[in-house]
């Protein structure tokens, strides 16, 4: 009934009142993927489930007064913010002292960019779930910026091995950014 609606035609319906099943067909579009931003971030079906859920919930509340201008950016936003807010209430993030970052990770105020703060958290947190060996090559390349034929050297390894975790390394780390950009890309 709605597949030849586009987002925010279905958008309008829900928001005008005029058809409480609109709804249904924006839930049955986006929950699965709002699922996969939530669990990306807290790593729990459960929580994930009742993140979505909730988001649902404040949007149908909320959906007189809504100002949305992208169905898809808007839903992937809050359920983002949840995601980091259960993890912030859970103690799971741990903020990263950011003094020692260039000025462009801070604003001209002298505060630490929360988006950037939010951002540099969760790739620390991904960071650190990596494997063993993988994460410790990555700290060496990363944090001391060692060479692979360095790091190869210190670790008794060959650079291939030490070129093959960096690669596993970048390419989790970049599923994970990918998902956190979205959202922070399209509050810009």
């Amino acid at each position: 009934m709605y597949s030849h609606l586009a987002d925010m035609e279905i958008w309008e319906l829900v928001k005008s009142g005029q058809d409480d099943a609109a709804f249904g067909e924006i839930y049955s579009r986006f929950a699965a993927t709002l699922y996969a931003v939530a669990y990306n971030v807290v790593r729990d079906v459960q929580t994930s489930e009742d993140i979505v859920q909730e988001v649902f919930i404040s949007l149908w509340k909320n959906r007189e007064r809504s100002e949305i201008k992208t169905v898809k950016a808007y839903l992937a936003t809050a359920v983002t913010y949840l995601s980091i807010n259960h993890l912030r209430a859970a103690g799971k993030i741990k903020w990263m002292d950011l003094s020692s970052m260039p000025e462009d990770g801070v604003d001209p105020s002298g505060q630490q960019n929360d988006q950037t703060e939010i951002l540099l958290a969760l790739l620390k947190d991904e960071a650190d779930r990596l494997p063993d060996q993988c994460r410790l090559i990555f700290q060496y390349r990363r944090d001391e910026g060692l060479s692979v034929k360095e790091i190869a050297k210190k670790l008794d390894l060959s650079p291939r091995t030490v070129e093959n975790q960096l690669y596993r390394a970048i390419s989790r780390l970049r599923k994970s950014l990918k998902i956190i950009s979205l959202v922070f890309l399209t509050r810009l």
